[in-house]
């Protein structure tokens, strides 16, 4: 017997979904028969993603936007809303801040972990949130939902000396999560978060090509080491983030508002 998630026909819109952890929820989202807007940077990249996410003849639309300006956002969503019809499901997972050592962090360094990931994330959840208000608002009887969840790096729970910035705005925006969820509910918004550590894409190994000084083994030898330390005894995959954000997405996680699930391989575990 298979699980029905409810997502058939729903519009959903994947924030950062052109590559990574993003780009798997957009393709677990089309199998599901929802009908799936990228948006992202780099228009090259979501050609790739559209025509990689294609599947049994269905339609991907994507959109070029900087969410990191609360008016790229708006267009952004009014241009998939235009199209596909008004969203049902956002999921944020574009951004990245840039790891520093702890001894460089300036100004500009605290400042970018910000703009690249806490204000595209909100700027998402205010637009759309404010659209589904206007909707709610020109048709008081309609009973549509809609869902957020919020892709946030583990650093938000954990801190780590080279991603402090980052980390700050991960938390930050598990502070955010949380207090929407809260305040929204009441209106028929799920608000929720992921929480994932390592896993396997290409961000994870640029991470360990990097320079260690002192350390004179290979990146393979240290993304080894390094997930030996899991108890899982590996790294997570893009897909299996999927799989819980779908799950939060759904009608099947109906009951579930303001919560953040870690996804580290139980290498920090939370009470």
């Amino acid at each position: 017997m298979t699980m029905d998630l409810g997502l058939e026909g729903k519009t959903v819109l994947v924030a950062g979904g052109s590559a990574g952890i993003g780009l798997a929820c957009a393709r677990a989202f089309v199998d599901e028969g929802a009908r799936v807007a990228i948006l992202g940077r780099r228009p090259e990249a979501l050609e790739q993603a559209r025509s990689q996410c294609a599947s049994g003849g269905r339609e991907v639309w994507t959109v070029s936007a900087d969410l990191r300006r609360e008016s790229g956002a708006e267009r952004a969503v009014a241009a998939v809303e235009a199209s596909i019809g008004s969203v049902d499901v956002l999921v944020n997972c574009a951004g990245a801040a840039k790891r520093s050592e702890y001894t460089k962090l300036d100004e500009a360094a605290w400042r970018e972990g910000f703009e690249s990931k806490f204000i595209p994330y909100i700027n998402m959840c205010t637009v759309v949130l404010r659209r589904f208000q206007a909707r709610r608002d020109a048709n008081p009887g309609q009973n549509a939902g809609l869902a957020i969840v919020n892709v946030i790096g583990k650093g938000g729970r954990v801190p780590t000396s080279t991603h402090l910035p980052g980390g700050a705005a991960n938390a930050a925006l598990m502070l955010a999560t949380a207090g929407l969820a809260q305040a929204w509910g009441k209106h028929g918004v799920r608000i929720n978060a992921v929480n994932p550590a390592a896993i396997a894409t290409e961000r994870l190994t640029r991470r360990f090509a990097a320079v260690v000084d002192g350390d004179p083994r290979t990146d393979q030898e240290r993304m080894r080491a390094s997930a030996a330390e899991i108890p899982l005894g590996r790294f997570g995959e893009p897909s299996e983030v999927a799989d819980v954000v779908l799950f939060l997405a759904s009608t099947r996680a109906s009951y579930v508002l303001g919560s953040g699930v870690a996804m580290d391989g139980g290498l920090r575990p939370l009470l």
